[in-house]
């Protein structure tokens, strides 16, 4: 087998080299036409500066207020509400890349949320009842008639698919029936706890098993997060950053 010199690699990647050829159509208008296709070589991107992250309102305007002395940031940048549960700081234009710098970002801490859905315990209801919602609206409403619900007469819940009818306990021994309200306002933290949490209308129910049990379906349709991003909206504003706000 012959050796391969660096003059025959040579004359293998002339061989490669594309062509162009300028053809005449029957208009006679030329146009040049190449032997092989091209592809542009294009530079890769620079990488884009890490986004801030901070879990309080408050810390996203301070460090927004850090930046406000540079003229380079003012006008540059928008504070966009994404969900209940993101805020950010955009440029305005995206660069030659096509690419929109997020500049600072801002989640809540991590938190547990009042399990909906599902039917839960006495007990466990009234703890995650108690820790989970917000107090004020039907919330006091909803621990009394969950601390109240017993089992121990047999059966002791009626029900005709909106209105359920149950025993409470009314005292040491009396027991009374009750009808329980279908709909009740509630507000479970769902949000940046430094704003006021969004209050929605839930189905309240219950079922009786070897023990009441107890559960909520939310019933606004998703009403809530709108009325969530509206309050991050105001309470950004009340920081006075003279940065425009999206939502």
């Amino acid at each position: 087998m012959a050796d391969i010199n660096s003059e025959t690699i040579q004359k293998i990647l002339d061989l490669a080299a594309p062509t162009i050829t300028s053809v005449t159509d029957d208009k006679g208008k030329a146009a040049p036409f190449s032997s092989k296709q091209l592809h542009q070589v294009k530079v890769a991107p620079p990488v884009l500066p890490d986004t801030v992250k901070v879990s309080t309102l408050a810390g996203f305007a301070d460090l927004v207020k850090g930046k406000l002395d540079s003229k380079e940031f003012q006008g540059e940048f928008l504070i966009h509400i994404v969900d209940e549960d993101t805020v950010r700081l955009i440029a305005r234009a995206s660069d030659e890349h096509g690419r929109r710098q997020v500049l600072m970002e801002a989640h809540p801490m991590s938190f547990q949320q009042f399990p909906l859905d599902r039917f839960m315990p006495q007990e466990e209801f009234l703890i995650k009842a108690a820790a989970l919602i917000a107090d004020g609206n039907d919330k006091a409403y909803i621990m009394r008639m969950a601390a109240g619900l017993t089992s121990e007469s047999g059966t002791t819940l009626t029900d005709d698919g909106f209105t359920q009818s149950a025993v409470v306990k009314a005292g040491l021994k009396l027991v009374e029936r009750l009808d329980l309200k279908p709909m009740v306002d509630l507000a479970p933290y769902r949000t940046f706890p430094e704003v006021p949490q969004p209050v929605s209308s839930f189905i309240f129910r219950a079922r009786t098993e070897a023990q009441p049990m107890l559960a909520l379906f939310e019933a606004d349709g998703g009403r809530w997060k709108v009325d969530a991003i509206a309050t991050i909206r105001a309470a950004m504003a009340a920081f006075g950053l003279e940065i425009p706000i999206i939502a």
